[in-house]
């Protein structure tokens, strides 16, 4: 319930993919992995797609040492994330 709260790639979709953009969403991906203590980010790589932008996070479990990776595609056509 709170509009100032999320990320903001769904306001940069429509945007050049510019370096500058590019760090921003990086910055924003980092932000809100860090409101969970249990994990921390090791890389982000942003890419485009034909519909949208694709984020690839490289996750890791501050306990465990445990590594995942997190792709996430935004879609402007469909307006949907989703998660592969």
């Amino acid at each position: 319930m709170n509009p100032n709260f999320g990320s903001i790639i769904w306001n940069t979709l429509f945007e050049p993919l510019t370096q500058e953009v590019r760090q921003v969403i990086i910055d924003d991906v980092k932000k809100i992995v860090s409101y969970d203590p249990r994990l921390a980010v090791d890389r982000v790589t942003i890419d485009e797609f034909e519909q949208g932008i694709q984020v690839l996070i490289d996750l890791r479990y501050v306990t465990t040492d445990q590594r995942n990776i997190l792709r996430l595609k935004f879609d402007r056509e469909s307006q949907k994330m989703t998660m592969a």
